[in-house]
């Protein structure tokens, strides 16, 4: 159960920074971009980019594969992201 947990928690921070956030040195808005650049904003693959629940599902997936320590690290900045969103009233 505490694998789920921390593996959901993982999912959701790569997903709200593959999908919303710059990111250091702006690699998701990179990406975002060219994804963008190359294949247009009403493609599947721009679209799929740029939906957290799509790009948390892959994560999801590839992150159950992930060592424990990778996926508990990543599941406390995602739950650390999540309570200051709460704590600031962000919905964003």
């Amino acid at each position: 159960m505490i694998d789920l947990l921390l593996t959901a928690l993982a999912a959701l921070r790569l997903a709200r920074l593959i999908t919303a956030e710059t990111g250091p040195y702006r690699l998701a808005e990179r990406l975002r971009t060219a994804v963008y650049d190359r294949y247009g904003g009403s493609s599947w693959q721009f679209t799929g980019i740029s939906c957290p629940h799509c790009v948390s599902f892959w994560l999801a997936l590839a992150l159950a594969l992930a060592p424990r320590r990778l996926r508990l690290g990543l599941a406390a900045a995602g739950l650390a992201s999540e309570w200051m969103r709460w704590c600031d009233g962000s919905q964003s």
